[in-house]
């Protein structure tokens, strides 16, 4: 899954937990956050998460 394709999209995110996020994402390279994959960065609630390409089990485009 390349997941710069969803960068600045609003999307549905279920993690391998099957927990289902709603909102904007963007996208976070490995090589800027000096992790070991890349991520996608989402408001939920007041915080701010990165869900890694390992968390997620499925992405769906909603705008």
């Amino acid at each position: 899954m390349e997941l710069i394709e969803f960068n600045r999209k609003v999307i549905e995110l279920t993690d391998i937990n099957e927990n289902k996020y709603v909102g904007t994402v963007y996208y976070c390279d490995k090589e800027d956050y000096e992790a070991e994959e890349d991520g996608l960065e989402m408001r939920v609630r007041k915080d701010i998460w990165i869900f890694y390409e390992s968390d997620i089990q499925s992405i769906k485009i909603l705008d």
